[in-house]
């Protein structure tokens, strides 16, 4: 999984490591590196090279270490929002030389290449944060619907149970819908702060 999270891989086989091996989105490499570590990491094919290049030849890799590495690719979106939603406290784990994975993100990528991944990863990194309020929560959900990401708005919805009642407005035409796809996601007690206002259904 970090071997496939650190030189690109597609969501599909992405899923399949995780069906097959789920434990692992959880385990650290040689270097204290979670998946998610691996992945904001990202290597560039120059990076990769150069890398290579100096192990096998360290006098020609030094020669070369001026060298401008091109833009990083950037994760997918998918993929990174499939890791968050399998272990989301991923954000704010440390490798052996104390860099979380928002530190890799920060120093190998650029937000503008995908805002929205961007946004995911610093967002579950705030719902980490212990003296979060209730706005910013909500704010939170609020940028995951507009982002389309409802494994999101289920892990917002459990970091703060509270926060799923300002859904009290949706109309009931669609909560059944919503409510399914929550299910799914969310854990009784976040269902529970979701209905409770909600006598209608």
């Amino acid at each position: 999984l970090h071997y496939e999270c650190e030189n690109g891989s597609s969501t599909d086989i992405m899923s399949l490591l995780l069906d097959a091996f789920p434990e692992a989105v959880m385990e650290n490499d040689d270097k204290g590196r979670t998946a998610l570590h691996c992945l904001c990491l990202k290597r560039t094919l120059v990076e990769k090279e150069h890398n290579a290049m100096e192990d096998k030849i360290p006098e020609v890799a030094h020669e070369a270490g001026n060298l401008q590495f091109s833009s990083s690719s950037c994760p997918s979106f998918k993929v990174v929002s499939l890791l968050l939603e399998r272990y989301p406290s991923a954000v704010t784990k440390k490798d052996d030389e104390g860099n979380t994975p928002i530190d890799y993100w920060n120093e190998h990528n650029s937000p503008e290449y995908d805002e929205s991944v961007a946004a995911i990863l610093y967002r579950i990194e705030n719902l980490h944060d212990n003296n979060l309020d209730q706005s910013m929560a909500l704010q939170i959900v609020e940028e995951f619907v507009n982002i389309g990401w409802w494994a999101g708005v289920a892990l917002a919805f459990d970091f703060f149970p509270s926060t799923a009642q300002s859904l009290e407005d949706i109309p009931s035409s669609a909560l059944s819908s919503l409510l399914s796809m929550l299910g799914q996601r969310c854990n009784i007690l976040t269902m529970w702060n979701l209905i409770i206002n909600r006598q209608d259904i």
